[in-house]
């Protein structure tokens, strides 16, 4: 998408408010992000939705499913990208599907019971982030909840548990969590979820760029060679091929 810039004051000035009332960035500049905050906002009927926007492919849907992928490829499943963290080969991070429990408790829960920070929607239509060891924490009535790593007012990598942790003689390292590689991370903004994929970050940047899409609630999810995304467009089309554990669809 070309960029549109005012051409003097009053034109720069009327971008900035427009960008402002919708929330978006209020750079002056119109753009990838700005027209689809508009799109939000208006309810357009064009979602779910694949976007470049500050270079990182994005899919924006109305709501979200996740699901067990059993192992299964994204390239099987339009607007999908990859779940949160896995350990021995089996799912490790919260998952609620469809009202069901897949797994219950946190990835660090065994050993060192530290929580993670799940995102969350309510059969009521209720979204938000909470940070908790098992899923029966979560507020009753769940529809889907997906555990990951924290960001914005959440983004807390010891009290999750992602440093050096030592318990029963046993030590482990989960700090790579935060290392600089391609990550996965969803955001909710003005009622429509963001499946994005972070090109080259670390975990500290993902939470930047989170702040800079202005999402309300964000997590990310795992990273390095599981990071994958398969949206409608070529550009969002990366790792497809990786056998995934935990699969999120934008619907």
């Amino acid at each position: 998408m070309n960029t549109v810039k005012g051409a003097n004051n009053s034109e720069t000035k009327m971008i900035k408010a427009i960008q402002r009332a919708i929330g978006a960035v209020s750079d002056g500049m119109i753009g990838t992000q700005t027209m689809s905050d508009i799109a939000c906002r208006l309810g357009a009927d064009c979602f779910p939705l694949t976007l470049k926007i500050y270079s990182n492919p994005v899919i924006i849907a109305k709501d979200l499913l996740p699901f067990a992928g059993k192992g299964r490829e994204l390239k099987n499943f339009t607007n999908t990208i990859n779940g949160s963290f896995y350990g021995g080969g089996q799912p490790c991070s919260i998952l609620i599907a469809n009202g069901q429990v897949v797994q219950e408790w946190s990835c660090h829960a065994y050993l060192y019971n530290k929580p993670e920070a799940v995102l969350y929607k309510t059969k009521d239509g209720k979204v938000g982030v909470k940070e908790v060891v098992n899923a029966k924490e979560l507020p009753g009535n769940i529809d889907w909840a997906i555990g990951g790593f924290g960001l914005i007012d959440y983004y807390n990598p010891t009290k999750q548990g992602f440093c050096r942790l030592t318990a029963n003689g046993k030590t482990q390292d989960f700090s790579d969590v935060l290392r600089k590689t391609n990550h996965s991370m969803i955001g909710y903004k003005n009622g429509y979820f963001y499946l994005v994929y972070c090109t080259n970050m670390t975990a500290m940047s993902v939470n930047e760029f989170a702040k800079k899409l202005g999402f309300e609630l964000a997590i990310m999810l795992d990273g390095g060679h599981i990071a994958g995304i398969n949206g409608e467009e070529s550009f969002a089309k990366i790792n497809t091929s990786t056998s995934q554990y935990y699969i999120v669809q934008g619907v």
